[in-house]
């Protein structure tokens, strides 16, 4: 009996979920690469701070070909789909902005790895 009601509640529960769920409470440690169009990628790390903090790092730069984001600190948000990053660091003038690490990053789960798309910018994180 007790298994019935274990499986009803859960079946219940898994047909509730809609497929356009939002990310919910985000946070902990990610690995992963970045890649921007066909460059070769570059391993990063990201921590999710449950206060809505970011930090991050890149790792490894890869050899030629690669073009590497600048990621280090700063708030972030979701909604629905989406996460929202608000980069606090002074980069240098000579920085390409378009690396940082900042503005809305639409998300999908794939094969349980957390995927931030913008534009040509692709960020496939692990868990840790």
């Amino acid at each position: 009996m007790k298994r019935l009601l274990l499986y009803s509640a859960l079946v219940f529960l898994l047909g509730c979920k809609k497929p356009d769920d939002s990310l919910g409470p985000l946070e902990g440690i990610y690995d992963g690469t970045f890649q921007r169009g066909g460059s070769v990628p570059c391993q990063v790390t990201i921590t999710f701070e449950p206060q809505g903090r970011y930090t991050g790092t890149v790792n490894s730069v890869s050899s030629s070909g690669s073009l590497c984001p600048l990621i280090s600190k700063g708030t972030f948000s979701t909604s629905g789909r989406v996460i929202t990053f608000q980069d606090e660091t002074t980069w240098p003038t000579t920085a390409d902005k378009s690396l940082i690490l900042t503005g809305e990053f639409g998300t999908e789960i794939r094969s349980g790895k957390l995927v931030l798309i913008k534009n040509d910018d692709l960020y496939i994180l692990a868990f840790r």
